[in-house]
């Protein structure tokens, strides 16, 4: 995630309002589509909820341990608590208004999951004692300024000397939006839990009244979050102030509570946000406004208010001949979508086609209903973003957005991206650099799985959609050898032997070893009386993170093997160009030889002398890559997913290729 700041900055856009004939129009998969979103929340989690294969814990040490549950905002790592809690206010909210819509297509379940993973963390974030609430973890800049695993950010941010901070809010300087979210997070999951069974009384209650106490503080000591949170402005500073979040937490209270007091409070502080917006992060007035209408039906300022906004979105907002509304140059989609949950949740209240009609176009319309048959929903449909702005999903190990590899290695199902930057229908660039129309965020895909979830019930069908497929793993591991030098006074061998890791399923730090395994029949031949390793000498000259070097071991008949171990804490790890690489350089030389003796000495019939996955890699003693000695690459597969066992097939008529291998 860059700088987001802009977010509520209105972009000059041309309206090109014309009803444009679409693309060939296919039929959308709603389920589908909300179970992809509800996995991509699960890739999201700092400890995913459920397996990821590509992903593992990330900051376990955040807050001393205490925080290292939440969501990771966006393509970044950092925890953002006002987006984060927004998110699940919102998912929690689109459950509640439409339970079928979750429950028939079998997402009830993910949903609770992971609900639970961020009402976790504000339990973890709130100090009711001291009445200090986390509001962040992790620095941005700091954080941006690596391109990498989150399994490996911690680890790395540590030995430079960045420690994830966290930055919290307190009676000393208040914050009163993200307090209120937080509240309204806790509310709206209490409620959720409570409708469908997923979490026990006790954990309702737990939830309830820490929303309560922290509601109490977001009231009592109103001030900006921004204003008392360093550096969080620059990302998601807090443009429309405190009061929207302050009448949203009030009225999710007194939903929950029933507490009059709550609604009054709702009531007096709400105001109209812009009528050409909608519900985001920083301004959830418009929601606010539903739910005051539905304690309050005869107070027309709120239907007014609704009424006036969706027509505006439908009469007004700037519009790609394919259809979409397109309010904001980045992450327009996010926009478009949650306004269709804004339209869906007022026609519930008051039916209007055109409202469904409308919020129905702009689903579609992400889904692949467009000029360019593209979805902006990441692995939905058969043209969907290959490259999203996404660190995890990228999956590169050299520290570098563009490449290492160039592709992006995971799919990061259900992931809707930023979408299309002016109303023109071809302005979407899939590209990884590009953050306006390719980032994700949590933020976006919260409207966008409400909206879903209303029109599966709408539609009172339902299919239920499989597991999200499962990845093969890929390459993670590389040797490439070649030869310093060589000579006969005495004999001599000297090899360059880099080892690679690149580890994705997930990115992990794990010792690491090599063996190279060395045919002495040569020497054998030399008639040795005290045996093959008393004449061979191992010697380095240059090793990367000082790894240790074993004697000559014996394999079978005259094979042997040295083998070149790294502990976990120096083998290389897939964290940037010097860092996912490790060289090392060792000489074996023949001694107490005779000039004769010496003209015999030749390496090129050892196993290992063409490199690649004939030096075999270990970790922890369990062989991850290559082959052992007599097993051909055509009778089984490299290991490459460690830590698990290579089969070992023997085959005299293994291939002797003279290239050397790098992956």
């Amino acid at each position: 995630m860059m700088a987001r700041g802009v977010l509520l900055v209105l972009a000059v856009i041309v309206a090109v309002a014309v009803a444009a004939p679409r693309g060939r129009r296919a039929t959308p998969d709603y389920s589908l589509a909300l179970s992809y979103s509800m996995h991509f929340y699960r890739a999201q989690a700092s400890a995913p909820p459920s397996p990821v294969s590509w992903r593992g814990v990330c900051f376990p040490n955040d807050g001393n341990g205490l925080l290292a549950g939440g969501w990771h905002d966006a393509g970044d790592f950092v925890k953002f608590h006002l987006p984060m809690f927004y998110s699940a206010t919102v998912l929690a909210w689109g459950a509640l208004e439409f339970p079928t819509g979750y429950s028939l297509p079998g997402q009830t379940d993910d949903l609770a999951a992971n609900l639970k993973v961020v009402t976790d963390h504000i339990l973890a974030s709130w100090n009711p004692t001291t009445k200090t609430l986390v509001a962040q973890v992790g620095d941005g800049n700091d954080d941006h300024s690596y391109w990498m695993a989150c399994e490996l950010l911690e680890g790395v941010l540590a030995a430079a000397g960045k420690p994830r901070p966290v930055l919290t809010v307190s009676p000393s300087c208040g914050g009163s939006e993200v307090a209120g979210e937080a509240a309204a997070a806790l509310a709206s999951a209490a409620l959720f839990f409570t409708q469908t069974g997923t979490a026990t009384a006790a954990y309702v209650q737990q939830i309830t009244t820490a929303a309560i106490q922290i509601y109490d503080f977001a009231d009592t000591y109103r001030k900006r979050y921004s204003e008392c949170v360093a550096g969080v402005g620059a990302f998601y500073n807090s443009f429309s102030g405190f009061n929207d979040e302050l009448a949203w937490g009030a009225i999710w209270l007194y939903k929950l509570t029933g507490q009059s007091t709550y609604l009054s409070k709702a009531t007096a502080i709400w105001s109209p946000g812009s009528v050409g917006w909608t519900m985001n992060w920083d301004d959830v007035s418009h929601g606010t406004a539903i739910l005051l209408y539905d304690a309050l039906p005869s107070n027309s300022q709120y239907s007014s208010f609704l009424n006036s906004n969706i027509q505006w979105w439908i009469n007004n907002a700037p519009t790609t001949p394919g259809g979409a509304k397109i309010i904001s140059q980045w992450g327009s989609l996010r926009y478009s979508s949650t306004e269709a949950l804004i339209a869906l949740l007022w026609n519930k209240r008051q039916p209007t086609a055109s409202y469904v009609n409308f919020a129905r176009s702009q689903i579609d319309y992400i889904l692949g209903n467009n000029p360019q048959g593209q979805s902006f929903v990441v692995g939905y449909g058969s043209k969907y973003p290959l490259n999203p702005h996404h660190r995890g999903a990228h999956g590169g190990w050299a520290n570098s957005l563009a490449c290492c590899p160039s592709e992006t290695r995971h799919i990061l199902y259900g992931a809707l991206v930023g979408g299309p930057t002016d109303a023109t229908d071809g302005s979407y660039q899939d590209s990884r650099g590009n953050y306006i129309t390719n980032e994700v965020a949590c933020d976006y895909n919260a409207g966008f799985s409400g909206a879903l979830a209303g029109l599966i019930a709408a539609a009172g069908t339902s299919s239920v959609p499989g597991p999200v497929p499962v990845e093969p793993v890929g390459t993670e591991f590389g040797v490439a050898l070649s030869i310093n030098s060589a000579g006969n006074s005495p004999a001599y061998t000297e090899f360059k032997i880099v080892v690679s890791q690149q580890t994705g399923w997930p990115a992990r730090r794990i010792p690491l070893s090599y063996r190279y395994f060395a045919d002495f029949s040569d020497v054998a031949a030399m008639g040795f009386s005290n045996g093959i390793a008393n004449h061979i000498a191992i010697t380095s000259n240059y090793m990367v993170g000082s790894p240790t070097v074993s004697p000559l071991t014996l394999w079978a008949n005259n094979i042997y093997y040295f083998e070149v171990s790294w502990p976990a804490s120096s083998a290389p790890i897939p964290a940037g160009q010097s860092a996912f690489q490790a060289e090392t350089q060792v000489r074996l030389t023949l001694t107490g030889a005779t000039a004769a003796q010496n003209a015999l000495w030749s390496r090129t019939s050892d196993w290992s002398y063409t490199g690649g996955t004939r030096v075999p890699l270990f970790s922890n003693g369990v062989q991850v890559f290559g082959f052992l000695p007599g097993v051909s690459p055509a009778s089984t597969s490299p290991a490459t997913t460690g830590p698990t066992t290579t089969t070992t097939t023997p085959d005299p008529t293994a291939p002797t290729t003279t290239t050397t291998t790098t992956t």
